[in-house]
């Protein structure tokens, strides 16, 4: 008797969970239209300037060290590489 109340109140919980994230996904989406993308929309390849973003690397300055997060280190294992 006590695994049939479980299940029903597991499958409560689920029928619950489930209506919530339908309602979320509608509340969601609306007032947004989807935007259809097809070939006559985009540029024709190499019509656009490619584009690459580098970070730059600064290193570590007068033996200062990023702070971590509590529970971790910060350890240095390489350095002066030339790329």
């Amino acid at each position: 008797m006590i695994n049939i109340k479980w299940e029903t109140n597991m499958k409560s919980k689920l029928k619950m969970f489930s209506l919530l994230l339908l309602c979320c996904n509608v509340a969601c989406s609306q007032g947004k239209e989807a935007k259809v993308i097809s070939n006559e929309t985009l540029p024709k390849p190499y019509a656009t300037k490619s584009k690459m973003n580098f970070s730059n690397a600064l290193g570590w300055k007068n033996g200062r060290k990023p702070i971590a997060p509590v529970g971790f280190t910060v350890t240095k294992y390489a350095e002066d590489f030339n790329n």
